[in-house]
């Protein structure tokens, strides 16, 4: 007869049961409780072993999602344009035939110059900007500028102008300094 017992139970088990009994009372409860922790356990263990199969597949998804391309602003800027004007009339698989393509490309158009001529310098991520997507670049004063900003907020100086735009004249002042000496 294993059942469990209530605090109440427990703390009036003398005044209830002789002490055979109290004693048999207690290791009865003892053996229920081993088994909740048995079970529990087992509980934990499967959770655990859950979760990092849950983790396992999430990081198989990440590595299955590719980042987008790193490409030149006036890249970048030039498919924007050119996806913007096309996709009112051709669907996403056709306008990624037509830039697949970029020799097929209105010979006028400044767009498709940048393009064709980014096409030609790198092939390979130029394609991997049209499968993946793109993200602009981060050019050398931009990375400056974000450095340079966020040491300036972590040391919180005050400044009477925007800490960013402080940090992107500093950037420019660096740019200019770097360009002298390379001539």
């Amino acid at each position: 007869m294993n059942k469990k017992l209530s605090w109440d139970q427990l703390k009036n088990i003398e005044n209830i049961y002789g002490r055979y009994a109290c004693v048999r009372s207690l290791l009865d409860h003892i053996g229920i409780m081993n088994g909740e922790l048995a079970e529990a356990k087992k509980t934990e263990e499967k959770a655990v072993g859950d979760l990092g199969r849950v983790g396992l597949e999430l990081a198989a998804l990440k590595r299955q999602q590719p980042e987008p391309v790193e490409v030149p602003k006036t890249v970048a800027e030039a498919f924007d344009r050119v996806i913007t004007t096309w996709e009112k009339k051709f669907s996403e698989e056709k306008i990624a035939g037509f830039l697949l393509n970029p020799d097929g490309f209105i010979t006028g158009n400044e767009d498709a110059k940048t393009l064709r001529q980014y096409a030609s310098v790198e092939p390979f991520k130029y394609m991997q900007a049209i499968a993946n997507g793109y993200a602009v670049e981060q050019t050398t004063e931009d990375r400056i500028e974000a450095k340079l900003t966020a040491a300036l907020e972590e040391s919180g100086i005050e400044c009477p102008i925007p800490v960013t735009h402080f940090a992107h004249q500093l950037a420019r002042a660096v740019r200019e300094v770097l360009a002298e000496e390379a001539n």
